[in-house]
């Protein structure tokens, strides 16, 4: 839709050049040009209703809608511009060719897509909008009835979207869309519309029933320009208009499901494409399932490329959709839900890349972006599967062939072993156990480590050697950090 640019803001523009230019003679500058405005919001169902390429307004009988179609259509064989009382300049010039007035009578045939066009065309009383501002409202000398607070109201609609494309103010777009629901919530103005079709000569004619159903889509209807604005913004990767369009639309009390709609209808397409892109990815990932060695070796690299692009392209479109959405909508939670399955799959396939430890780190990623989600328990059960063996590549579990000598000489001084009652995961009898250099029975030097379990008395049964961790390394930083003090 294009709408001429109001007085108000030809006014409120010249203010702000003359005092652009005020400041920049004090600065000794060139006062900078002022920005654009930006395009009004396109209102499609407005612009480019039938009613208004044939030429007439919502009041005329069918023979009256074919006439004027006819008299457009002698104007284009004769290749002459034929202006009409109902083009509505300010709307932006009206397509007329002979397929765009076939077309349009082609909709006025039919029942459910004419009450459409009636509802966002004009009626009779609405005949002085040519020569109006578009940024002003109807005079009240146009009518009081129901059909003329209807045009007044559908006026004041096409206005904001002139006025406030961006949404950068709710407030003037509120009023508006509280009108329009005044004037469709009205039962005399669908009163008038199912006279003006009986009257009209249409056949068929609307009945009751149709009526009703239009009466319940008319809020979502005038609602669409907001989204096609929303849509618009996501492919031009303006999330702050969609955050302002998404606020707009919560703030109306639609109910539930309008607004459940018209939400899907911004943010199904988003969420769409984040599931297909995680189809993607997971297909990507084509890992040989076989535990020889050449066949983890080769895995890897093809783990490395799915998992770069769950952390360059996945988990950003995630985050996006979430802030659009808000963590706690149906969207981001099935968007979670698809994603963290994404993370228990890749952490599978690391499995079969022998690499444990990422795989675990995958899990608990997955497990945290699945909570709240059918995927979640299943998720769980994956990674506790993989613990054990993500624990003992963590350690470095290596064989042992003979258990270490423990043995503390006279003033305590020896090799003793302690645990700290750190238990191994998975194996409740299992301890880690480190041998240490003891003085005076002081464990002074950790010298291995190793899982073991208790026997009878003082005796330890040792089953596998690990790493030392990080307390035993802090143990010997301390240690010769004493030393050299010393």
């Amino acid at each position: 839709m294009v709408l001429c640019t109001c007085g108000g803001c030809r006014k409120g523009a010249g203010l702000l050049e003359e005092s652009l230019s005020t400041n920049a003679s004090a600065a000794g500058a060139q006062a900078p040009k002022p920005a654009p405005p930006p395009k009004p919001l396109d209102f499609p169902a407005v612009t480019k209703n039938a009613y208004r390429i044939v030429g007439v307004n919502t009041s005329e009988a069918r023979a009256d809608v074919i006439g004027a179609a006819s008299a457009v259509r002698r104007s284009l064989k004769l290749d002459v511009a034929r202006a009409t009382t109902w083009d509505l300049a300010w709307l932006g010039a009206v397509e007329r060719t002979e397929a765009t007035v076939q077309e349009a009578l082609g909709r006025l045939g039919n029942v459910e897509q004419r009450l459409i066009e009636r509802l966002f065309w004009f009626g009779s009383e609405a005949a002085g909008l040519a020569a109006l501002d578009p940024t002003l409202p109807l005079p009240s000398a146009n009518g009081t009835g129901p059909a003329s607070q209807h045009d007044q109201s559908l006026f004041g609609l096409l206005r904001v979207a002139a006025t406030h494309p961006t949404v950068a103010d709710a407030a003037p777009w509120k009023d508006a869309i509280a009108s329009w629901r005044g004037a469709v919530d009205d039962d005399s103005y669908w009163s008038s519309v199912l006279e003006a079709e009986r009257s009209g000569g249409y056949e068929p004619a609307a009945d009751a029933s149709d009526i009703g159903r239009l009466r319940r889509s008319a809020v979502r209807l005038a609602l669409l320009p907001l989204v096609a604005a929303a849509k618009t913004g996501l492919s031009g990767n303006d999330a702050a208009l969609v955050q302002r369009v998404l606020g707009l639309l919560r703030s109306l009390g639609l109910g539930d499901e309008l607004a459940s709609v018209l939400e899907t209808e911004i943010l199904g397409p988003l969420e769409e494409s984040l599931t297909a892109l995680v189809r993607e990815v997971r297909d990507g990932c084509a890992v040989v399932r076989d535990s020889a060695e050449d066949v983890s070796k080769a895995n890897r690299p093809i783990c490395q490329r799915a998992t770069a692009r769950l952390e360059t392209e996945v988990v950003a479109r995630l985050a996006a959709l979430e802030r659009l959405a808000g963590p706690t909508s149906v969207f981001s939670l099935r968007a979670r839900g698809a994603v963290g399955e994404l993370m228990a799959g890749l952490a599978s396939d690391w499995t079969w890349a022998s690499d444990f430890v990422k795989a675990d780190k995958l899990y608990k990623r997955a497990e945290a972006q699945a909570a709240g989600t059918p995927s979640f328990g299943r998720i769980a059960t994956q990674r506790g599967a993989n613990a054990a063996s993500a624990q003992s590549q963590r350690d470095k579990v290596r064989p042992i062939t003979k258990a270490p000598k423990l043995r503390v000489g006279r003033f305590g001084t020896g090799t003793n072993i302690y645990t700290w009652g750190g238990r191994y995961p998975g194996k409740t009898d299992w301890y880690y156990g480190t041998v240490y250099f003891v003085v005076l029975m002081i464990p002074l030097i950790p010298l291995s480590r190793y899982l073991v379990t208790r026997g009878n008395g003082n005796s330890w049964g040792f089953h596998v050697r690990v790493r030392l961790g990080i307390p035993q390394w802090v143990h010997l930083g301390i240690l010769v950090l004493l030393l050299f003090l010393l």
